[in-house]
């Protein structure tokens, strides 16, 4: 039995794929970054940021925010500092490595996507591996 896999249905398989298992595991099953970037999002950076939309928020502490996608954490927010943590592995370094953005760029375009989606407006943005047991 052969199955048909439409270029949308591909596009929102991979999506999923990345979302649920995070991004390494999805270049290991896909095989290559061309072909997650092209397949899955379109070359565009923009479209990979917004799979992260839809983040679980629960307060840690007093201080502090971590934002969730299907329990992988993600973000880290203090606004009192107005500080924010994002995760290396599944977030800076796909849009670093292999689409091929400054790190300025990417703090640029990770604070425009913060202040529009989560209304945050941040000063600063650091790119660290995120603690999966908080």
């Amino acid at each position: 039995m052969k199955y048909i896999i439409t270029e949308n249905q591909q596009e929102k398989l991979i999506q999923q794929l990345v979302k649920s298992s995070g991004y390494k595991f999805a270049l290991r099953v896909i095989g290559s970054p061309e072909k997650v970037i092209e397949l899955g999002f379109n070359n565009d950076p923009n479209e990979f940021i917004r799979m992260f939309d839809n983040m679980e928020v629960r307060k840690l502490k007093s201080t502090l925010w971590v934002y969730s996608l299907n329990g992988r954490n993600i973000m880290l927010y203090n606004p009192r500092k107005k500080e924010v943590f994002v995760d290396y592995n599944d977030f800076f370094e796909p849009l670093y490595v292999d689409f091929n953005l400054e790190k300025d760029v990417i703090r640029e375009i990770t604070k425009n996507w913060l202040l529009e989606k989560y209304k945050i407006k941040v000063d600063k943005i650091n790119f660290n591996p995120i603690n999966q047991s908080l």
